[in-house]
């Protein structure tokens, strides 16, 4: 479990969106750092802050079927 899952589990869905953000920002070629950060941010209601960082995994990595599974 990550901090992120903890934060999640507990409910507090703003702690869980920083944490997972500050993961995708160090580990972003990781699907599991991908993972979380949909998690928490549809949870937390950030849905306007997501998109921008889905849509930029889709332009680094197109062709990459691991992260989009």
């Amino acid at each position: 479990l990550t901090a992120s899952d903890i934060a999640l589990a507990e409910r507090d869905y703003d702690t869980a969106w920083k944490q997972a953000d500050s993961a995708w920002s160090l580990y972003p070629d990781r699907r599991a750092a991908l993972e979380r950060l949909t998690r928490a941010g549809l949870a937390a209601g950030k849905a306007d802050l997501l998109r921008p960082r889905l849509d930029r995994a889709l332009r680094r990595y197109p062709n990459d079927l691991r992260i989009w599974r």
